[in-house]
């Protein structure tokens, strides 16, 4: 009674968390915010220049997307919204389920 991988999310702050899901199969979601790609505290990223922390951050996004994941996300607060995102994807092709 195994899921199939698509009907799963992978979430994580590394590239090796996007490879590690991409080789289950699953839907892969990076973080931002938190993440040891960004390697920012949040003490840190509340007294950066604004400008230098969206630089920061879209440098980490395209680094996330360069690794193949297939989301990307600012901070684990926009999780739900995604995967109810996804669920509408997957509920078009009843043969992948939906993410619970």
């Amino acid at each position: 009674d195994v899921f199939q991988p698509r009907s799963m999310v992978k979430v994580g702050d590394t590239i090796s968390d996007i490879q590690e899901g991409r080789n289950a199969g699953v839907w892969t979601v990076s973080i931002i915010l938190g993440s040891n790609e960004l390697g920012l505290t949040k003490a840190e990223v509340e007294r950066m220049e604004p400008n230098r922390l969206t630089t920061a951050m879209n440098r980490v996004r395209q680094t996330f997307y360069d690794a193949g994941a297939d989301y990307v996300i600012e901070s684990i607060h926009e999780l739900p919204e995604l995967v109810r995102e996804i669920n509408a994807v997957l509920e078009k092709d009843v043969d992948h389920g939906t993410i619970l």
